[in-house]
């Protein structure tokens, strides 16, 4: 697979984030720019028109960040307003030109509805996360692949339980999945308990990094899907942390023993700074029982694939964001 890498003006901003020149937070004015850009990118603006009654009135919204839509529905004959954040607004329009419906909006809570399956529907919020987005990654780019048949998953970071459903609606046998952040853990709980696939999934309230305790949750209330225990560079470049919560810390070591499992067919990791405690720190006999890790990593990578590399697996490096990216690592038939 071709590492997939943003454009040279992304990546400018990007390293121009990274020294700290400029912000990319979410309701920034480059942040709307990038946001027309992506539009353009992906041609969009046909679907914009599609599921909106008022595209050329959204497209002033993003500019002038107003952030309000109006967005028709399956569920209601009248367009309904969603005040979505910038990162979410192309997510959200890819998504429905690929042919995910938006089943409901509730612009009291703010919160959205999409079926990403026959037999599933996932509620997200519209802003203060990064949340359509994610799921963007997952049904369109396919950044954890497509089908894990009677696969044995430890999920660590599973934000509002879109990961650990993906999974289990594509023939995960058991998906054991970690997410800290109370508000996090209770969407996730309210999507997961509402699926199908409840009786394959073990939500655990707690964090995951080297060793067991407690540590402080860093969290930027208008990205709350960047909750970090070790916040990097890449994620000082994007959030500001202004809200601290001390929560329960359990060692990868333990959720492997928590598993009971011999060996593991997934990881993933998304957990906004620790997988570098998690692979650096973690014994390798622990670690080798997985047969399979796609990480999203946020700062320097090269130490993750020296680990990994070291322990037998074949590492690529999927995604390159400067800042964050993706890495999939898989045992060689040897190890």
């Amino acid at each position: 697979m071709t590492t997939k890498q943003p454009s040279l003006i992304a990546r400018l901003l990007y390293k121009a984030a990274q020294k700290g020149w400029i912000r990319l937070e979410q309701n920034s004015f480059l942040n709307r720019l990038m946001t027309l850009y992506y539009l353009f990118k992906f041609r969009l603006f046909s679907t914009l028109a599609q599921h909106s009654p008022s595209p050329y009135r959204a497209i002033w919204s993003l500019l002038t960040g107003q952030n309000r839509y109006l967005f028709y529905t399956s569920s209601s004959p009248q367009a309904q307003e969603l005040r979505l954040s910038p990162a979410n607004l192309g997510p959200l329009l890819r998504l429905l030109k690929a042919g995910y419906p938006l089943v409901s909006v509730d612009s009291t809570l703010n919160t959205l509805s999409i079926a990403i399956a026959s037999d599933l529907i996932l509620l997200l919020r519209a802003s203060d996360s990064y949340g359509v987005g994610c799921l963007n990654e997952l049904l369109i780019e396919k950044d954890y692949g497509t089908a894990f048949p009677g696969y044995r998953i430890l999920d660590v970071g599973a934000y509002i339980g879109d990961t650990p459903l993906f999974f289990a609606a594509h023939g995960a046998e058991k998906v054991i999945a970690a997410e800290p952040a109370p508000d996090n853990y209770a969407l996730a709980q309210k999507n997961i308990s509402g699926s199908p696939y409840a009786d394959r999934i073990e939500l655990l309230p707690v964090a995951v990094a080297a060793t067991d305790g407690e540590m402080i949750l860093h969290i930027d209330p208008k990205n709350l899907d960047s909750n970090a225990l070790i916040p990097t560079s890449g994620n000082l470049a994007r959030y500001t942390y202004t809200e601290r919560l001390r929560v329960p810390v359990w060692s990868f070591a333990k959720l492997v023993a928590h598993s009971g499992w011999e060996t593991i067919d997934l990881v993933k990791l998304d957990c906004e700074g620790a997988e570098f405690p998690i692979l650096l720190e973690t014994p390798a006999e622990v670690l080798q029982k997985v047969k399979k890790w796609v990480i999203e990593y946020h700062a320097d990578p090269e130490p993750l694939e020296k680990r990994l590399q070291e322990l037998g697996y074949h590492v690529q490096r999927v995604k390159d964001f400067v800042l964050t990216g993706l890495i999939w690592a898989e045992k060689t038939p040897s190890s």
